[in-house]
């Protein structure tokens, strides 16, 4: 009797323990990753995360990745993180992301790249390699895309003219080429006095035309990374603006009516941008422009370098998983189908060298591919590019610049006297730091 009640209790308990089991699964907690989303990478990227975080949780059963609208700003940002949210991936742009990793807000993430079988920053281009690290060595991102400003060209434009292309020039594409070029390339056809073709289009922002000055060795600051003195007032940075200005009020080779950067060149009037990225192909598909269109490296003088922005992702201190978080991470850049799916929806320049050949492949199977598509790659991988201004007081720097230089390009007032008020103004916000 004792046996029988012994293999009852037996039974019983092996029956109790697979309940139980059954039920602690059920009521298991999800692990759900919060992916703080930037809205100013635009719908592609965003449809591209949520597109991944379905094949992610679909991999990794027990995971969630959430994704999130975020802030982007750094002051929004830092407001959160105070609040105590648990964020497990952020994506602020570099110049806010620089801003947010000073105030020590994200995790360093050397560790988990030294421990990673996938991922490695050594992967990534120079520049990207540069954007993400602090002076003390502290990585705060791990790269995804560049955002550089290489010359583009109008191919019937210039054959047109009988020109010899920037990308044929290679680096004797400099100042004094890229003005004879768009003096012959803009053609009033008509007689009235405007013309129908310019040599390019105006500047309107400062940031985006930096390649105008720090090619010509014209810093405006004495470092790009926490600056601490201005040198906006120095005779070359003073040339450097009078150039771009000249080109409108001097040779009538930019068209003063141009608008945004990026919305000029597809337009098919502009023999030579000096604004736009490696979106464009993309954006001349969208526009259904039908002219033929290359790429070359910026033009230069003293240097040949680009103006580069670097997105990366990081995870902030805050974080509730960082684990999963980085699971996450290494999910995005180390999948050849993310990469695919990432390039097909947004046309972004990868910042990892691994993966160009096949943003390089894409890009040059695609409708009406660029000549001199490689130039991307070479512009990329260039030793003289810069990055963004990389201070806290970049947007007031932004805010005060870009309406005097409008009133410059226009010829309402000398570089020099631009550039000497946005110096001063510059110079008593150094000294309040």
């Amino acid at each position: 009797m004792q046996r029988v009640n012994g293999t009852m209790l037996a039974t019983t308990l092996v029956v109790l323990i697979t309940v139980l089991g059954a039920v602690t699964g059920l009521g298991a907690a999800e692990t759900v990753i919060q992916h703080y989303n930037n809205s100013a990478h635009g719908p592609a990227w965003t449809a591209w995360l949520k597109e991944q975080a379905e094949v992610f949780a679909a991999q990794n059963p027990g995971m969630k990745v959430e994704i999130i609208p975020g802030p982007s700003s750094a002051e929004e940002f830092l407001t959160v993180i105070a609040g105590g949210t648990s964020l497990d991936v952020a994506e602020l742009t570099l110049r806010i992301a620089a801003s947010v990793a000073a105030e020590g807000v994200y995790l360093d993430l050397r560790p988990y790249l030294e421990r990673s079988s996938v991922l490695s920053l050594n992967d990534y281009v120079p520049v990207a390699q540069r954007a993400v690290t602090r002076s003390d060595g502290t990585i705060f991102g791990v790269p995804v895309d560049l955002y550089l400003v290489p010359t583009h060209y109008h191919v019937d434009m210039f054959a047109a003219r009988g020109l010899v292309t920037p990308s044929e020039l290679g680096e004797e594409w400099n100042f004094a080429a890229a003005l004879a070029a768009s003096k012959r390339l803009t053609l009033d056809k008509n007689g009235d006095g405007v013309p129908e073709d310019w040599g390019t289009h105006n500047p309107h922002t400062l940031w985006v035309y930096r390649n105008a000055f720090e090619n010509r060795g014209a810093e405006m600051f004495d470092r790009d990374t926490n600056p601490t003195r201005s040198l906006l007032n120095t005779p070359e940075v003073v040339r450097a603006l009078e150039w771009l200005a000249e080109l409108n009020t001097v040779h009538g080779v930019a068209n003063p009516d141009s608008g945004s950067y990026s919305g000029e060149f597809p337009q098919g009037i502009y023999g030579w941008s000096l604004g736009t990225g490696p979106n464009t192909g993309k954006i001349l598909i969208d526009a259904e422009a039908s002219f033929r269109w290359g790429v070359a490296l910026p033009v230069g003088d003293v240097r040949q370098g680009s103006y580069t922005a670097v997105n990366s992702f990081q995870i902030p201190r805050t974080s509730a998983n960082p684990e999963a978080a980085w699971k996450w991470i290494e999910f995005l850049l180390a999948s050849e189908e993310s990469w695919a799916s990432y390039i097909t929806a947004t046309g972004r320049l990868p910042a990892s060298e691994k993966v160009m050949p096949m943003w390089l492949e894409s890009i040059t199977s695609q409708p009406n591919p660029p000549e001199g598509a490689e130039n991307y790659i070479n512009a990329a991988m260039h030793p003289d590019n810069y990055l963004d201004i990389l201070s806290p007081l970049y947007a007031r720097f932004s805010s005060l610049a870009d309406p005097l230089v409008r009133e410059v390009i226009s010829g309402e007032r000398s570089a020099r006297a631009a550039l000497e008020e946005i110096h001063q103004q510059m110079t008593a916000l150094f000294n309040e730091e």
